[in-house]
Order: structure tokens, then sequence, then C-alpha cells
């Protein structure tokens, strides 16, 4: 397909990293959030604008630093 292998590593990678939005992401999050008394409301209004703006920007930048062809 002649694409850039770096522009889509860098989706995956930022992909990954919106999954902040839910306690599941990872390990700990699960820990805390029967600790902490946290819905899972509570990490969507946390994670989403975040998610948002790392979506944001990497829509916009990723491909003036790294072309898909």
């Amino acid at each position: 397909m002649y694409l850039n292998p770096r522009a889509a590593v860098v989706g995956v990678f930022t992909a990954s990293c919106i999954s902040i939005m839910t306690p599941m992401a990872a390990p700990c999050q699960i820990m805390i959030i029967e600790s902490g008394d946290y819905t899972f409301k509570d990490y969507l209004k946390c994670g989403t604008p975040l998610a948002l703006i790392l979506a944001v920007i990497t829509i916009f930048l990723m491909p003036m630093m790294f072309p898909f062809y």
C-alpha cells in the first residue's frame, strides 16, 4: 500500500491513550474505582475532555508530522 508505517503506529498509540476514559484501561484504575467510591460516570467526566483534546491534536498534527505517503 506504500503507506508510512509511523503514521499507523502513532494512530494506534493515540487510540491506546484515549482509553483513559474508562476504568478498564489499566489495573490500577480498577483498584481505585472501589476504594475511591467512583462511578463510571466520574471517569467519563474527567476522561472525555482529555480524549477530545488528544484526538483533535492528533487529527491535525499527525498528517503534518507523519505524511501518509
